[in-house]
């Protein structure tokens, strides 16, 4: 199920949804229980969420609310990471889905996945939004994989041992990456330069410390060597990190480089 694909987001609908369903009593249909079909939703002392008691003459609310429940957005395409040191992402497109990605990233797809290359994908619409990609870390021809006419199988690797990590974004929710970190993502998915500051060919090459910036609407999948910490911030605390060890983080967070105090021999 979708649902298991993204449990912190399933985490957060669910809250969500409580939030409402509880003081406004509304009636819940829960697919996957035989023995209570519907019922009122409520919360114990322990802050826990559990089926209450409801009449079976409701019956008809319950169908009402089913029916509700299938306009709702649907979750993202199918897709599952498998593999541990060396993972691969792979997708389950429906007809139509498609995925975006820098040319050169596929591992394997099907036959009815049909490949478009161009450089208006990931952001690049005109010569000023590719050339903001390129600045970015990222390359002038991006590619598009589309399921043609049957579902089809999709499948995307990682180059050296490490994770890889699906992130939402929407507007406001936008993030910065290290330059190689962006392995695919969902059309609406844009790539530009996010931070850049040099640091001497020596360190980082001619180009110096490059941060790609992922905004738009949809999911992209980061792809991250070695192991993965994950560090959430609290209003004004600040962490020094090294930058060969900065992955990703949101943009909302305020970043800077500076160089640290040299010792003497």
């Amino acid at each position: 199920m979708a649902f298991d694909l993204y449990p912190l987001q399933t985490i957060e609908s669910k809250k969500q949804y409580y939030a409402k369903a509880i003081p406004e009593k509304w009636l819940t249909v829960f697919t996957h229980d035989a023995k209570t079909p519907w019922a009122y939703v409520e919360k114990d002392e322990l802050e826990r969420w559990w089926p209450g008691s409801v009449d079976a003459g409701e019956g008809a609310r319950a169908t009402l609310f089913i029916k509700i429940v299938y306009f709702l957005p649907r979750f993202p395409m199918q897709s599952r990471i498998t593999g541990t040191t060396m993972p691969v992402l792979e997708f389950a497109l429906e007809p139509n889905e498609s995925i975006i990605s820098e040319a050169g990233e596929l591992s394997w797809m099907g036959n009815s996945i049909q490949m478009t290359t161009h450089t208006q994908f990931g952001g690049g619409g005109g010569l000023f939004g590719v050339l903001k990609r390129v600045a970015g870390g990222g390359s002038i021809f991006m590619t598009e994989y589309r399921a043609i006419g049957a579902a089809g199988e999709l499948a995307f690797a990682t180059k050296l041992p490490g994770h890889i990590v699906p992130v939402e974004v929407s507007a406001g929710h936008e993030y910065l990456i290290h330059r190689h970190g962006f392995l695919c993502g969902t059309p609406q998915i844009q790539i530009g330069l996010g931070f850049q500051q040099s640091l001497g060919a020596g360190i980082f090459g001619g180009s110096g410390f490059v941060l790609q910036r992922v905004s738009g609407q949809g999911t992209f999948w980061l792809e991250l060597s070695g192991e993965l910490v994950m560090r959430d911030l609290q209003p004004g605390e600040t962490l020094r990190v090294h930058p060969g060890h900065v992955g990703a983080f949101q943009a909302s967070v305020s970043f800077n480089i500076t160089t640290s105090l040299a010792s003497k021999i």
